[in-house]
């Protein structure tokens, strides 16, 4: 999953960090679909089954995938970090 995650937000997610934004609504279902369908691919049908009678069925193997993705976007900590200096910056111009 943390591949995928890498994959996914080097290609999606991390001109959003970059300029501090959040993903809209629209954007972040299909972000998060594509996420599910990579680590699926990556791990094989074998896997798959194996991870689907662990969780005892494929929805409940998804809503963990997709929280896995959630947790990890939430915890950005490129986005935070110029979301930070944003603001820093919004306050020196007040200031001034």
């Amino acid at each position: 999953m943390q591949k995928a995650y890498d994959i996914i937000y080097k290609d999606r997610i991390l001109i959003y960090s970059m300029e501090g934004m959040r993903i809209d609504d629209k954007d972040f279902d299909t972000i998060v679909k594509d996420f599910i369908f990579l680590v699926l691919k990556l791990i094989g049908p074998n896997l798959k089954n194996e991870f689907i009678q662990l969780y005892g069925n494929e929805e409940t193997l998804m809503f963990n995938m997709a929280e896995f993705f959630n947790d990890k976007l939430e915890n950005d900590q490129i986005r935070e970090s110029t979301r930070n200096q944003i603001f820093q910056n919004e306050d020196v111009k007040i200031e001034e």
